[in-house]
């Protein structure tokens, strides 16, 4: 008797529409448990790293937390609802007050919203300290940014460049961080994927990618 089952999977192709969600998939194709489908006309010259890329699944992050500050991006707000509101603490132990920090959503709802599979839970102070990044890196946008200005944005404070200006040195730092925080759990993703399960498979013009439970 044959059994059927639903695998969940990313698909990534060279459609318009798909374009700007390739770095968001490409980050997570070598997570544990992930299966991307991709052609061979998508995501040329992008590594796919076993057990997931920390530094791209923070930049991920940032960029649509600065797309929602400046309105380029929305989540339902039924979606945010069912987010339970925590109050934000600093290293120190003190509350955020600055509305538009206060305005950007939880980063699990976030992520649940871009299907971006979040490896654990920022620590209260990390995610604060990357919304007050993010916010303030705003204020160096045109008046009326972009998607494009926003990962431009995004880029720069992700680089490794020396720049003379704090509000980019304070977001690359939160994004450090979170980096950081990210890769304690995807290292160990790492080993599981690179020593039991996972592949690459080509199969005519389609790469397989499977990254399956150890």
């Amino acid at each position: 008797m044959a059994v059927c089952s639903i695998i969940r999977c990313q698909v990534l192709n060279a459609r318009p529409e798909n374009v700007e969600k390739e770095s968001e998939i490409v980050a997570q194709a070598g997570r544990l448990k992930a299966v991307t489908v991709a052609t061979n006309m998508a995501g040329r010259g992008t590594d796919i790293l076993l057990g997931g890329n920390a530094k791209g699944i923070a930049r991920n992050i940032a960029k649509y937390l600065m797309l929602f500050g400046m309105k380029l991006f929305d989540i339902p707000t039924e979606l945010l609802g069912t987010y339970e509101k925590t109050v934000l603490l600093d290293a120190d132990n003190e509350p955020e007050t600055d509305p538009d920090v206060l305005a950007l959503p939880p980063i699990e709802a976030l992520c649940d919203y871009l299907e971006l599979a979040l490896p654990v839970p920022l620590q209260p102070s990390t995610e604060l300290a990357l919304k007050r990044a993010v916010v303030s890196c705003t204020d160096m946008l045109p008046p009326t940014p972009s998607r494009l200005d926003v990962e431009d944005m995004v880029s720069l404070a992700a680089d490794s460049t020396p720049t003379p200006d704090v509000n980019v040195r304070r977001l690359r730092l939160a994004l450090e961080t979170v980096t950081k925080e990210f890769d304690d759990v995807l290292s160990e993703e790492r080993e599981a994927v690179g020593a039991r399960a996972g592949c690459i498979e080509r199969r005519r013009n389609i790469i397989l990618v499977l990254c399956v439970r150890s």
